[in-house]
């Protein structure tokens, strides 16, 4: 019932590396995170290639987003993604044919 309703970018799982080993306290483990990247790698991964990494720069030109997000919506886009849940883009933007949707909106609201 949920087949393809997630997909994956390199971009993403590195930045989860990123932020469970480094940015949360407590820190993760470099072998917990591993293991949680194992299991998400069970969905669909979008692997970043030139193509993504020139389509990403020329979105940056562009618009107001890092190279990393673009990176993001990038890989969305290629991988037939409809939305991109993210707090670092603006909620309900379209880019590429891909919807940007905070999952946090709701929550910002009430502090």
């Amino acid at each position: 019932m949920l087949e393809g309703w997630l997909r994956l970018s390199t971009q993403v799982l590195n930045e989860l590396f990123y932020a469970l080993t480094v940015k949360v306290k407590p820190v993760c483990s470099s072998s917990e995170v591993l293991s949680i990247l194992d299991d998400l790698s069970a969905w669909p991964i979008q692997t970043t290639d030139y193509q993504a990494i020139r389509k990403a720069a020329i979105l940056v030109s562009q618009s107001k987003i890092t190279f990393w997000d673009a990176l993001i919506v990038v890989a969305a886009a290629e991988s037939g993604a409809r939305i991109v849940y993210t707090e670092d883009l603006n909620h309900g933007q379209l880019i590429f044919g891909v919807r940007i949707y905070n999952p946090f909106r709701e929550l910002k609201r009430f502090h």
